[in-house]
């Protein structure tokens, strides 16, 4: 079973998801907050596989940051493992979707959807993949992994991801971009970090996903 805790305002949705959670073969809640007062304190001892936040928590950048900073302190692995983050959007607005990806978080489902969509949001997360709410997959051509906005990277970001999924080493990025071996190696690592990814393969499946690669 897969850990989750979930932080929302609306208390008759906290004790529907509870509810629904209890009958998942495969995601235990094992606890849930009205607030993200209590988010450092929560995260202490063994972390969750995921968390599940409400927008509504999340009313400005620095408390995004701040959010994203407090998780970002505890992983499951003392290496790599991320605990992954959905946000739960309180309305149809594709702006506010977009500003949440730019900070950071990759897994979004909108509040009024279906359980089964929460689900395979946390899947998706959990095998590496962004994962869109459903009213704004519908109009992306890739259905459900639709694209997101490319202004979440750098250029040079940009650059080094689409050489990295060519299959292309950091010797071969260096010499084609004019930048040290060292400086590629950094831009690896920024990637894997800013995009929540784990592996090359990762990085590889989210160019072509993004339309980033001719793959």
């Amino acid at each position: 079973m897969k850990t989750v805790q979930l932080f929302h305002r609306q208390g008759l949705l906290l004790d529907g998801l509870t509810g629904l959670f209890a009958r998942s073969q495969e995601f235990e809640l094992i606890r849930r907050e009205q607030t993200l007062d209590d988010l450092p304190s929560c995260l202490h001892g063994i972390p969750p596989n995921f968390i599940i936040i409400g927008s509504g928590l999340l009313h400005s950048a620095s408390a995004c940051r701040s959010c994203m900073h407090t998780i970002g302190q505890c992983t499951t692995d003392p290496v790599s493992d991320h605990i992954l983050t959905v946000i739960m959007i309180e309305r149809n607005d594709q702006v506010l979707l977009e500003h949440f990806h730019s900070l950071g978080f990759h897994g979004f489902v909108f509040e009024q959807g279906r359980f089964s969509e929460l689900e395979q949001s946390l899947r998706a997360l959990y095998h590496g993949a962004v994962y869109l709410p459903s009213f704004v997959a519908e109009q992306q051509s890739d259905g459900v992994y639709g694209r997101l906005p490319k202004r979440v990277l750098t250029q040079r970001e940009t650059q080094v991801l689409q050489r990295i999924s060519m299959g292309e080493c950091s010797k071969e990025i260096a010499t084609n971009l004019g930048i040290a071996v060292s400086t590629v190696d950094v831009y690896r690592k920024r990637l894997l970090t800013k995009l929540q990814l784990r592996s090359v393969a990762e990085l590889t499946k989210y160019a072509v996903r993004m339309g980033l690669t001719a793959l």
